[in-house]
């Protein structure tokens, strides 16, 4: 662990498992959405999943995001791209704005992550 500029604790790490990204997706461990079964879930995605481009992420305010934020709507399952090697996530409208996260490592930690 190591603290951040502002104070707020960040880690990286792995997770070693047998089930690949598409089996963790379509089992809901991994996410991009605002939709959740309960108020308390939703307002912990606002807090801590809304990607919000700073000047790290982008060098003038109207050069577009190095992260590629807002991501655009996919209804098509998560695939490979072909183009840059990452793994687009299913999102729907207005999730464009959402890192990848797990609802119960987020409900544990209360902080940002990026699946």
């Amino acid at each position: 662990f190591e603290l951040q500029d502002r104070g707020t604790p960040h880690t990286h790490f792995c997770i070693w498992t047998t089930n690949s990204i598409e089996q963790m997706i379509d089992d809901g461990i991994i996410s991009c959405t605002l939709q959740q079964e309960n108020e308390e879930d939703r307002a912990l995605v606002l807090k801590h999943q809304i990607h919000k481009c700073t000047a790290y992420c982008k060098s003038e305010p109207s050069s577009p995001c190095r992260f590629k934020f807002p991501k655009p709507p996919s209804s098509r399952r998560t695939y490979l791209n072909d183009e840059d090697g990452r793994y687009v996530l299913q999102r729907n409208e207005g999730d464009g704005r959402v890192n990848g996260y797990n609802m119960e490592l987020l409900r544990f930690g209360r902080v940002n992550m990026e699946l």
